[in-house]
């Protein structure tokens, strides 16, 4: 695990142990974690977590996740003659994505079970990347949770789909599988 990876994960359980004493009519707090797939080629999987705060009374969320897709094995390389155009040969390092994420949160389901849905844009900063790429990029998520328990507290299972949108290199994306808490 990366240094950022590590710091984002202390700060988000500092920070919810401290939003946590806020009175619950007006936040609500999940932290959480799990694995994750990805386009990054042969080295796909990797790790995920969140740290989403939610508002009782607006529909609004704000997320701060991190992902960590470990690179694959390398590829063998070839000179190529006259010289190889830039961004060719494929990027197998690892790829670790720091996001923040507003989101529209819709809520349905009774009191003992519910589904949220997400719908948002997404900022990113790609630490790990491939050499050249830009280290900032756009793009949008969407997601779904079943939350299971009482009012706004619960274990939550969640599956969310980023697409980060960059200039100069294809679009790539993130699918995490997280498992977590509201409070």
């Amino acid at each position: 695990m990366t240094h950022p990876v590590r710091a984002l994960l202390v700060l988000a359980a500092l920070g919810a142990s401290s939003l946590m004493a806020q009175t619950p009519d007006r936040m609500n707090v999940s932290i959480g974690a799990g694995l994750m797939a990805t386009d990054h080629g042969p080295g796909g999987a990797g790790i995920s977590a969140y740290l989403r705060l939610g508002f009782a009374r607006l529909p609004l969320l704000l997320d701060a996740s991190v992902m960590n897709a470990p690179g694959g094995a390398p590829i063998a390389t070839v000179v190529c003659p006259g010289g190889c155009r830039p961004g060719t040969s494929p990027y197998t390092g690892p790829t670790t994505a720091l996001a923040l994420a507003p989101a529209f949160q819709f809520t349905e389901g009774g009191p003992r079970a519910s589904l949220l849905y997400r719908l948002g844009p997404s900022v990113s900063w790609l630490p790990d990347r491939a050499p050249g790429s830009t280290s900032v990029a756009g793009g949008y998520r969407v997601g779904v949770s079943l939350r299971l328990g009482e009012r706004n507290t619960g274990l939550l299972i969640s599956g969310d789909y980023y697409r980060l949108l960059r200039g100069e290199t294809a679009p790539q994306w993130f699918l995490p599988i997280t498992i977590g808490w509201q409070f």
